[in-house]
C-alpha cells in the first residue's frame, strides 16, 4: 500500500455527519466552520473523502491532476485522498480541519512507503534531509503548534510537522494555495484618486486633512487620534528593543535580522493585546476608511521611540524584493504620531524640502510606489527621522502591502514571523 503523508495532521473524533451534493460536509457539532482547499498536485486524478473511522467514509469530490477543490467543513473533522495508483491504493493520512489552516497540497514527495500493507511505517516516511532546526520541536508539535503558527512551525519544525514539501517558499507562499486574493488593493492610476478624494470627502473633515505635497502625494491630517487612543497605542505594546533592518534571505523564505546602523530608534510591535485594545481597534477602522486598504493587507503597527540624539537616516519603505512576496509590495506608509516633541525629530523628505513637525494626534500618508505602477518605487518618497534634539518621540508605523499580508505572515511568507 501507498500512503500519502502531509503536514501538520492529526486525528478527529467521531460526530454526526453528512456530506451534500455542493460538497459540504454537514454536522451539528458546535464547532467552528472553516473554508478548505485541497489541492492535488500529483499528474494523475485522486478521490477525496470525509473520514470517520473504517466503514464510515464519505466521498466528497474528484479532484483532477493539477486542480483544487474549496469546501466548507468543520474544526477536527479529518479527510483523506484515495487513488489506484500502480494497482495499489494510496490514502493520505486523516487531515485534522483547523481554521488557521486553510490549504492542504498533495505531492509526488508526499507519497510515503508502507511496510506490511500499512501496518508499519518505513522509520517516520518523512525524507531523510528533513530536519528540525530546534530540540523543542516534537513537543511543540504535540502542543498543536503546526496549526497555530504554521510559517515559524514549517521553518523550524518541519520533520516534527510532516511538512517537509512546504519548506519551499515557492510551493508555500503561493497565493491561491495560501486561499488569499490575486486582486491588489491599488491598479493603476488609483492612488490618485484616493489621496485627492481624503480632501473633498465631509466623513474626514474633522482629520482636518490637508495636502503638504500632490507630487509625491502627502497628507497631514492634524486630527487623526485622540490622546487617549494615542496613549493605548503606546502602552499595549509589548518590550521596546533597538530596531533592526531586513537582511539576505535563506533557502525558506525568512529574512535575516541585523542591526541598523542607519536607525538609532528602538521599537516593539503591536500584536493581540495591542490590536483588541477597546482604544486601538478605531485607530485599524480609521485607517482602512480612509484608505480603502482592509486591515489584512497591513503589518501590525510597530511603535517607535526615539530618545534625545536618536535617529532615522534617509531610507525608503519599499524595497524591489518584496515583489515577489504574497503579500506584495508597501504601497503606503501610515505614520502616526502618539506625542509632543519638544525639539526635532521632524519626519523630513529631502528630496521634496519637506519637513513635518512631530505632534500628538497628528498623522501623515504617502505612497511608496508610483501612481502609474503600484510595483515601481516612487524615489521622491525618500525619508528620514532628524534627530530628537530635546525631549521624547513616541511614534507609529502602519505599512500597506499591495495583498492580503496577515495570512502570509502567518505561514512565513513575508521574511518575518511579525
Amino acid at each position: 500500500m501507498m500512503v500519502v503523508a502531509a503536514g501538520c495532521l492529526g486525528l478527529a473524533g467521531s460526530s454526526e455527519v453528512a456530506v451534500g451534493a455542493d460538497g459540504v460536509v454537514e454536522s451539528d457539532a458546535p464547532v467552528e466552520m472553516t473554508s478548505t482547499t485541497f489541492s492535488n498536485q500529483l499528474e494523475r486524478s485522486v478521490d477525496l473523502y470525509w473520514d470517520d473511522g473504517p466503514g464510515n467514509e464519505a466521498k466528497v469530490a474528484t479532484i483532477q491532476a493539477g486542480k483544487s477543490v474549496k469546501i466548507n467543513t468543520w474544526e477536527g473533522h479529518a479527510f483523506f485522498f484515495s487513488e489506484l495508483y500502480k494497482g495499489r491504493v494510496g490514502l493520505l493520512e486523516a487531515v485534522e480541519m483547523d481554521p488557521k489552516r486553510t490549504s492542504y497540497f498533495l505531492t509526488e514527495g508526499s507519497i510515503r512507503l508502507y511496510k506490511d500493507g500499512g501496518a508499519s511505517r518505513m522509520e517516520d516516511g518523512m525524507p531523510a534531509d528533513c530536519q528540525d532546526r530546534k530540540n523543542s520541536c516534537p513537543q511543540m508539535a504535540r502542543q498543536k503548534q503546526c496549526q497555530l503558527n504554521p510559517g515559524w512551525m514549517i521553518v523550524n519544525c518541519p520533520r516534527s510537522c510532516r511538512a517537509c514539501e512546504l519548506t519551499d517558499p515557492k510551493l508555500r507562499c503561493d497565493r491561491e494555495r495560501l486561499n488569499i486574493s490575486t486582486e491588489p488593493a491599488f491598479k493603476q492610476g488609483q492612488l490618485h484618486e484616493m489621496f485627492s478624494g481624503i480632501l473633498t470627502n465631509p466623513d474626514y473633515a474633522a482629520f482636518e486633512p490637508s495636502a503638504l505635497s500632490t507630487d509625491p502625494w502627502i497628507i497631514q491630517f492634524d486630527n487623526f487620534l485622540n490622546d487617549t487612543e494615542a496613549d493605548a497605542l503606546w502602552n499595549s505594546v509589548g518590550t521596546f528593543v533597538r530596531s533592526t533592518d531586513t537582511g539576505a534571505y535563506n533557502k525558506y523564505g525568512e529574512a535575516e535580522r541585523v542591526v541598523s546602523q542607519s536607525r538609532t530608534s528602538q521599537n516593539a510591535w503591536c500584536r493581540a493585546g495591542c490590536e483588541d485594545h477597546p482604544m486601538v481597534k478605531p485607530i485599524i477602522k480609521r485607517i482602512e476608511d480612509v484608505t480603502g486598504a482592509p486591515y489584512d493587507n497591513s503589518e501590525n503597527f510597530q511603535v517607535l521611540q526615539y530618545e534625545p540624539g536618536q535617529y532615522y537616516r534617509v531610507h525608503h519603505d519599499f524595497g524591489a524584493s518584496q515583489i515577489n512576496l504574497a503579500c506584495g509590495p508597501r504601497v503606503l506608509t501610515f505614520f502616526l504620531y502618539l506625542s509632543d516633541v519638544e525639539e526635532g525629530g521632524e519626519t523630513a523628505f529631502p528630496r521634496i524640502n519637506l519637513k513635518v513637525k512631530p505632534k500628538k494626534g497628528r498623522a501623515i500618508l504617502w505612497p511608496s510606489v508610483t501612481n502609474d505602477d503600484v510595483l515601481k518605487q516612487d524615489s521622491k518618497t525618500f525619508h528620514e527621522a532628524l534627530p530628537v534634539v530635546k525631549g521624547l518621540k513616541l511614534a507609529a508605523n502602519s505599512w500597506i502591502h499591495l495583498y492580503n499580508f496577515k495570512v502570509p505572515n502567518l505561514w512565513g511568507c513575508t521574511g518575518a514571523f511579525d
